[in-house]
């Protein structure tokens, strides 16, 4: 597993944990990780787990960041009826 460095950062977040009732599209079927530079506004998806099949991956790490920069992450979760807000 690769941890952060100085132009890598490891990012982990925690399953949506919803009752069948509350998810009437079905069971998630993956996250996205999204990423956006403050200084630019551009935005990025760093990871698509629902395209790889990785539904159950919750962690990735996004390389190719400048040093000494702050960057934004949000995650979606995805199900049968489209993505949630991030």
């Amino acid at each position: 597993m690769q941890q952060s460095s100085r132009t890598s950062v490891r990012v982990e977040w925690s399953a949506v944990a919803t009752a069948p009732a509350q998810s009437p599209g079905g069971d998630v079927l993956g996250y996205s990780l999204y990423v956006t530079d403050p200084t630019t506004g551009h935005s990025w998806v760093a990871f698509n787990g629902t395209a790889l099949g990785l539904r159950d991956q919750l962690s990735t790490t996004v390389a190719g960041l400048a040093t000494g920069k702050a960057y934004s992450f949000g995650v979606a979760a995805h199900a049968f009826n489209g993505e949630g807000a991030s």
